[in-house]
């Protein structure tokens, strides 16, 4: 029996960080830095907050611009 994979950090969690979004995805920290920036060509920004250098998203936010980038 193989081991369950979770999600990084709480499921009921409404505030990700870089590095727990990007995991969510599956991609680097560096390129979903890109995606809020808006410098990834055919996708629309991600809105996030930052607080001094950090970088924080919304769980809901992000679901949301999954969706809306699904193709």
């Amino acid at each position: 029996m193989q081991p369950r994979i979770e999600p990084p950090g709480d499921p009921l969690q409404p505030i990700l960080t870089l590095k727990e979004a990007a995991e969510l995805v599956r991609c680097s920290k560096a390129h979903l830095s890109n995606v809020i920036g808006g410098k990834v060509s055919n996708l629309s920004a991600l809105p996030a907050v930052r607080l001094g250098r950090r970088l924080l998203i919304r769980r809901d936010a992000l679901m949301s611009w999954l969706k809306g980038v699904e193709r």
